[in-house]
């Protein structure tokens, strides 16, 4: 379902959404970012926050580099694959 809230900055945007994202126990656990492509302070730094937001509402993140710029196409196909790296609380990484 598509929400809509207006919001002050990107990160409260996100932080509502966040929150108000679901219906009843059908909640999701994962929330999509687009990784920063420069490092602009008040870009990088909403980045952070909802990484945070994310973070306390213990939500699984994927930041994905070149989201904002990835089309339909790119994505599906025969040969497609989309490799998911996960975070082990003891800082390493696994591959699914």
């Amino acid at each position: 379902f598509a929400e809509v809230v207006v919001a002050p900055s990107m990160a409260e945007g996100a932080n509502y959404i966040i929150q108000l994202t679901g219906i009843g126990g059908l909640v999701p656990n994962t929330v999509l970012v687009d990784w920063p492509e420069e490092t602009e302070d008040d870009l990088f730094l909403d980045f952070v926050k909802i990484l945070g937001f994310a973070s306390d509402a213990e939500k699984a993140v994927l930041a994905v580099k070149g989201l904002k710029d990835m089309s339909l196409e790119d994505v599906k196909g025969e040969q497609s694959t989309i490799d998911v790296w996960w975070m082990i609380h003891d800082g390493g990484f696994l591959i699914l």
